[in-house]
Protein backbone atom coordinates (compact mmCIF):
# COMPACT_ATOMS: atom_id res chain seq x y z
CA UNK A 1 0.00 0.00 0.00
CA UNK A 2 1.52 3.30 -1.12
CA UNK A 3 0.35 6.69 0.02
CA UNK A 4 0.22 9.43 -2.56
CA UNK A 5 -1.06 13.00 -2.39
CA UNK A 6 -2.69 14.49 -5.48
CA UNK A 7 -3.13 18.25 -5.54
CA UNK A 8 -2.84 18.30 -1.79
CA UNK A 9 -5.46 15.57 -1.06
CA UNK A 10 -4.00 12.30 0.25
CA UNK A 11 -5.51 9.10 -1.09
CA UNK A 12 -4.78 5.40 -0.68
CA UNK A 13 -3.91 3.19 -3.62
CA UNK A 14 -5.08 -0.39 -3.28
CA UNK A 15 -4.03 -2.76 -6.03
CA UNK A 16 -3.31 0.18 -8.33
CA UNK A 17 -6.83 1.66 -7.93
CA UNK A 18 -7.97 4.46 -5.70
CA UNK A 19 -10.39 3.49 -2.97
CA UNK A 20 -12.77 6.46 -2.99
CA UNK A 21 -14.34 5.41 0.33
CA UNK A 22 -10.97 5.44 2.08
CA UNK A 23 -9.99 8.67 0.31
CA UNK A 24 -13.17 10.41 1.50
CA UNK A 25 -12.63 9.11 5.02
CA UNK A 26 -9.07 10.38 4.94
CA UNK A 27 -10.19 13.84 3.84
CA UNK A 28 -12.80 13.94 6.60
CA UNK A 29 -10.25 12.95 9.22
CA UNK A 30 -7.87 15.59 7.95
CA UNK A 31 -10.61 18.22 8.09
CA UNK A 32 -11.50 17.24 11.64
CA UNK A 33 -7.85 17.45 12.64
CA UNK A 34 -7.22 20.92 11.14
CA UNK A 35 -6.20 23.56 13.63
CA UNK A 36 -5.88 27.28 13.21
CA UNK A 37 -2.31 28.54 13.00
CA UNK A 38 0.30 29.92 10.63
CA UNK A 39 0.50 28.40 7.19
CA UNK A 40 3.55 26.22 6.41
CA UNK A 41 4.51 28.77 3.76
CA UNK A 42 4.08 31.96 5.80
CA UNK A 43 7.23 33.95 6.42
CA UNK A 44 10.10 35.60 4.58
CA UNK A 45 12.16 34.15 1.72
CA UNK A 46 15.33 35.37 0.06
CA UNK A 47 15.83 34.68 -3.63
CA UNK A 48 19.31 34.10 -5.08
CA UNK A 49 20.53 33.65 -8.64
CA UNK A 50 23.90 31.89 -8.74
CA UNK A 51 24.44 32.98 -5.16
CA UNK A 52 23.63 36.65 -5.82
CA UNK A 53 20.70 38.18 -3.85
CA UNK A 54 17.96 39.02 -6.37
CA UNK A 55 14.65 39.35 -4.49
CA UNK A 56 12.90 39.08 -1.12
CA UNK A 57 9.41 37.61 -0.80
CA UNK A 58 7.16 37.86 2.25
CA UNK A 59 3.99 35.83 2.81
CA UNK A 60 1.60 36.69 5.63
CA UNK A 61 -1.66 34.80 5.23
CA UNK A 62 -3.49 36.37 2.30
CA UNK A 63 -0.96 39.17 1.81
CA UNK A 64 2.15 38.92 -0.37
CA UNK A 65 5.01 41.43 -0.61
CA UNK A 66 8.06 41.38 -2.85
CA UNK A 67 11.00 43.53 -3.77
CA UNK A 68 13.51 42.80 -6.51
CA UNK A 69 17.01 43.96 -7.21
CA UNK A 70 18.15 45.62 -10.43
CA UNK A 71 21.16 43.36 -10.87
CA UNK A 72 22.97 45.61 -13.33
CA UNK A 73 22.61 48.64 -11.06
CA UNK A 74 22.98 46.58 -7.86
CA UNK A 75 20.06 48.52 -6.43
CA UNK A 76 16.94 47.30 -4.62
CA UNK A 77 13.52 48.33 -5.89
CA UNK A 78 10.51 49.29 -3.80
CA UNK A 79 8.27 46.78 -2.04
CA UNK A 80 5.05 45.92 -3.87
CA UNK A 81 2.04 44.07 -2.45
CA UNK A 82 -0.72 41.82 -3.73
CA UNK A 83 -3.50 39.67 -2.32
CA UNK A 84 -3.55 35.91 -2.53
CA UNK A 85 -6.30 36.21 -5.15
CA UNK A 86 -4.22 38.39 -7.51
CA UNK A 87 -0.64 37.22 -7.03
CA UNK A 88 -1.01 34.57 -9.75
CA UNK A 89 -1.70 37.20 -12.42
CA UNK A 90 0.72 39.82 -11.10
CA UNK A 91 3.94 39.60 -13.11
CA UNK A 92 5.81 41.50 -10.41
CA UNK A 93 5.70 38.29 -8.36
CA UNK A 94 7.14 36.06 -11.07
CA UNK A 95 10.62 34.83 -10.26
CA UNK A 96 13.14 33.12 -12.55
CA UNK A 97 13.61 29.71 -14.11
CA UNK A 98 11.86 26.71 -12.62
CA UNK A 99 10.74 28.69 -9.54
CA UNK A 100 9.07 31.45 -11.59
CA UNK A 101 5.51 30.47 -10.58
CA UNK A 102 6.29 29.44 -7.01
CA UNK A 103 4.70 32.50 -5.31
CA UNK A 104 1.40 31.81 -7.09
CA UNK A 105 1.48 28.15 -6.03
CA UNK A 106 2.42 28.51 -2.38
CA UNK A 107 -1.14 28.19 -1.09
CA UNK A 108 -1.74 24.88 -2.86
CA UNK A 109 1.66 23.67 -1.66
CA UNK A 110 0.66 24.51 1.92
CA UNK A 111 -2.32 22.13 1.77
CA UNK A 112 -0.07 19.09 1.37
CA UNK A 113 1.37 17.14 4.28
CA UNK A 114 4.79 16.60 2.73
CA UNK A 115 6.13 14.89 5.84
CA UNK A 116 3.86 11.84 5.73
CA UNK A 117 3.61 11.03 2.02
CA UNK A 118 5.84 8.97 -0.25
CA UNK A 119 4.78 10.59 -3.54
CA UNK A 120 2.92 13.78 -4.35
CA UNK A 121 1.10 14.96 -7.48
CA UNK A 122 1.49 18.75 -7.46
CA UNK A 123 0.43 21.18 -8.84
CA UNK A 124 -1.40 18.57 -10.92
CA UNK A 125 -1.59 14.80 -11.13
CA UNK A 126 0.80 14.73 -14.10
CA UNK A 127 3.68 16.21 -12.08
CA UNK A 128 4.91 13.57 -9.65
CA UNK A 129 7.24 14.44 -6.78
CA UNK A 130 9.35 11.83 -5.00
CA UNK A 131 11.37 11.95 -1.80
CA UNK A 132 15.10 12.20 -2.29
CA UNK A 133 16.79 9.27 -0.64
CA UNK A 134 20.50 9.39 0.04
CA UNK A 135 23.21 11.15 1.95
CA UNK A 136 24.32 14.75 1.69
CA UNK A 137 22.44 16.64 -1.00
CA UNK A 138 24.18 18.63 -3.71
CA UNK A 139 24.98 22.05 -2.32
CA UNK A 140 23.85 21.21 1.19
CA UNK A 141 25.75 20.54 4.39
CA UNK A 142 22.82 18.66 5.94
CA UNK A 143 22.08 14.99 5.45
CA UNK A 144 18.75 14.22 3.80
CA UNK A 145 16.37 11.64 5.13
CA UNK A 146 17.67 11.62 8.70
CA UNK A 147 14.94 11.24 11.30
CA UNK A 148 15.18 14.87 12.37
CA UNK A 149 16.60 16.30 9.16
CA UNK A 150 14.82 18.13 6.34
CA UNK A 151 13.07 16.26 3.54
CA UNK A 152 14.06 16.95 -0.04
CA UNK A 153 11.63 16.37 -2.90
CA UNK A 154 12.34 16.22 -6.62
CA UNK A 155 10.19 16.01 -9.75
CA UNK A 156 10.22 12.68 -11.54
CA UNK A 157 11.35 13.13 -15.17
CA UNK A 158 11.05 16.91 -14.90
CA UNK A 159 12.15 18.87 -17.98
CA UNK A 160 12.59 22.04 -15.90
CA UNK A 161 13.73 20.52 -12.60
CA UNK A 162 12.84 22.13 -9.30
CA UNK A 163 13.51 20.66 -5.86
CA UNK A 164 11.74 21.42 -2.59
CA UNK A 165 13.07 21.18 0.95
CA UNK A 166 10.49 20.75 3.73
CA UNK A 167 11.13 20.69 7.47
CA UNK A 168 9.77 18.05 9.81
CA UNK A 169 7.14 20.58 10.88
CA UNK A 170 5.96 20.68 7.23
CA UNK A 171 7.27 24.22 6.73
CA UNK A 172 8.67 25.01 3.31
CA UNK A 173 12.36 25.75 3.87
CA UNK A 174 13.54 26.18 0.30
CA UNK A 175 12.81 25.64 -3.37
CA UNK A 176 15.40 25.78 -6.10
CA UNK A 177 15.93 25.56 -9.82
CA UNK A 178 18.46 22.74 -10.07
CA UNK A 179 19.70 23.62 -13.55
CA UNK A 180 19.78 27.42 -13.31
CA UNK A 181 20.70 27.66 -9.60
CA UNK A 182 17.85 29.98 -8.65
CA UNK A 183 17.17 29.51 -4.94
CA UNK A 184 14.21 30.57 -2.79
CA UNK A 185 15.11 30.04 0.87
CA UNK A 186 14.07 31.12 4.34
CA UNK A 187 16.75 33.22 6.08
CA UNK A 188 18.80 30.93 8.28
CA UNK A 189 18.17 27.84 6.15
CA UNK A 190 20.78 28.56 3.47
CA UNK A 191 22.72 25.42 4.37
CA UNK A 192 20.08 23.25 2.67
CA UNK A 193 20.83 24.99 -0.65
CA UNK A 194 23.79 26.00 -2.81
CA UNK A 195 23.79 29.48 -1.24
CA UNK A 196 25.98 28.34 1.64
CA UNK A 197 28.68 27.17 -0.77
CA UNK A 198 28.58 30.43 -2.72
CA UNK A 199 29.44 32.14 0.59
CA UNK A 200 32.72 30.26 0.90
CA UNK A 201 35.62 32.52 1.87
CA UNK A 202 37.53 31.37 -1.22
CA UNK A 203 34.85 32.70 -3.58
CA UNK A 204 34.61 36.40 -4.51
CA UNK A 205 31.39 37.79 -3.07
CA UNK A 206 28.85 39.78 -5.15
CA UNK A 207 29.39 43.47 -4.32
CA UNK A 208 28.87 45.22 -7.64
CA UNK A 209 26.56 45.92 -10.48
CA UNK A 210 27.86 45.81 -14.02
CA UNK A 211 27.98 48.01 -17.10
CA UNK A 212 28.88 47.72 -20.75
CA UNK A 213 32.23 49.47 -21.04
CA UNK A 214 32.54 49.32 -24.81
CA UNK A 215 31.74 47.44 -27.99
CA UNK A 216 34.64 47.13 -30.37
CA UNK A 217 36.00 45.06 -33.25
CA UNK A 218 39.14 43.22 -32.22
CA UNK A 219 41.33 42.36 -35.18
CA UNK A 220 42.29 38.70 -35.46
CA UNK A 221 45.46 37.27 -36.97
CA UNK A 222 43.69 36.91 -40.34
CA UNK A 223 42.80 40.60 -40.36
CA UNK A 224 39.08 40.06 -39.70
CA UNK A 225 37.37 41.94 -36.90
CA UNK A 226 35.81 40.00 -34.05
CA UNK A 227 32.81 41.72 -32.44
CA UNK A 228 33.66 42.16 -28.76
CA UNK A 229 31.67 43.37 -25.74
CA UNK A 230 33.51 44.39 -22.59
CA UNK A 231 31.54 44.48 -19.30
CA UNK A 232 33.06 45.86 -16.11
CA UNK A 233 32.00 45.75 -12.45
CA UNK A 234 30.17 48.94 -11.55
CA UNK A 235 29.53 50.73 -8.27
CA UNK A 236 31.36 51.89 -5.18
CA UNK A 237 34.80 50.32 -4.89
CA UNK A 238 34.76 48.96 -8.44
CA UNK A 239 38.19 50.25 -9.42
CA UNK A 240 40.40 48.30 -11.81
CA UNK A 241 42.39 46.56 -12.96
CA UNK A 242 40.12 43.51 -12.93
CA UNK A 243 40.75 39.81 -13.39
CA UNK A 244 39.06 38.91 -16.65
CA UNK A 245 36.73 36.20 -17.90
CA UNK A 246 37.09 35.73 -21.68
CA UNK A 247 34.27 33.96 -23.52
CA UNK A 248 34.52 33.11 -27.22
CA UNK A 249 31.62 31.83 -29.31
CA UNK A 250 30.80 31.51 -33.03
CA UNK A 251 27.27 32.69 -32.27
CA UNK A 252 25.76 36.02 -31.35
CA UNK A 253 27.00 37.86 -28.24
CA UNK A 254 24.28 40.50 -27.73
CA UNK A 255 22.55 38.51 -24.93
CA UNK A 256 25.47 36.44 -23.77
CA UNK A 257 25.95 38.59 -20.66
CA UNK A 258 22.76 37.00 -19.26
CA UNK A 259 24.81 33.90 -18.50
CA UNK A 260 27.95 35.61 -17.25
CA UNK A 261 26.86 38.78 -15.41
CA UNK A 262 27.45 37.16 -12.02
CA UNK A 263 31.20 37.24 -12.67
CA UNK A 264 31.05 41.02 -13.06
CA UNK A 265 29.00 41.20 -9.85
CA UNK A 266 31.93 39.44 -8.15
CA UNK A 267 34.55 41.85 -9.44
CA UNK A 268 35.61 40.34 -12.76
CA UNK A 269 35.71 41.98 -16.17
CA UNK A 270 33.74 39.93 -18.70
CA UNK A 271 34.89 40.01 -22.32
CA UNK A 272 32.56 38.39 -24.81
Amino acid sequence: MTRIGLAGVPAVLLGGRVSSRVAVATVLLLSMGCRAGPSPVDGSYDVYILGVPAATLEVDGDTYRIRKKDLAANRWGDWVSASVETVAVDDRFRLWGAVADLPARLQSLARIDWTSLESVGWPDAATIWLRYEGGEGAGSSRAWGAESGPIRWYVKDGTLPMDLVVGRDNRLLAAFDVRGDVVVVRPGEEDVTTVERWRDDNISQPRFGYRLHEKTMVQGSDGLGLATLVYLPDGEGAGGPFPTILVRTPYGISRLIEGFWHYAARGYAVVL
